[in-house]
């Protein structure tokens, strides 16, 4: 999963099938979701043990942070906002530290 963000950000696991990925190079809301659709695809592709495989994510794009818990807190709303869409989604949130 990192090898799909590696250029653009990091991802971590949250919990069972919860992530959330940190965003750190700036881009534009449509190429976000194009990353965020190919790291879908590439989840799917791995085998589980019951042949589907699928998580939740919270993504959220930042410049700058205020604080690492805050960033930390607004990612894990966006994948408890993506959870409550059903299962396999991902949120992007707003870009934080926007000048």
């Amino acid at each position: 999963m990192q090898s799909v963000l590696n250029h653009w950000g990091i991802v971590g696991r949250m919990g069972g099938d919860e992530f959330a990925a940190l965003l750190y190079t700036p881009m534009k809301q449509k190429d976000m979701e194009e990353l965020m659709n190919h790291f879908m695809d590439c989840i799917h592709q791995i085998v589980g043990s019951d042949n589907t495989l699928s998580c939740s994510i919270g993504v959220m794009p930042f410049y700058q942070a205020d604080s690492l818990q805050k960033l930390y807190e607004s990612a894990d709303r966006c994948l408890y906002k993506a959870k409550s869409q059903g299962r396999d989604q991902y949120c992007i949130g707003e870009i934080q530290g926007k000048s």
